[in-house]
């Protein structure tokens, strides 16, 4: 089978490496947007 070739898992590995990255990038992204929105609730009220 040619899925089992050191290239093709290479090419897994990196990909999943890739969308690990990108799911940190977004929850840390998400995580900013609420804290600001929380802060400008914060300052809304007072």
């Amino acid at each position: 089978m040619g899925d089992k070739s050191p290239k093709a898992k290479e090419q897994a590995k990196k990909k999943k490496e890739l969308l690990e990255k990108q799911s940190v990038a977004s929850a840390k992204d998400k995580q900013s947007k609420l804290s600001s929105v929380v802060a400008a609730a914060g300052k809304g009220k007072k």
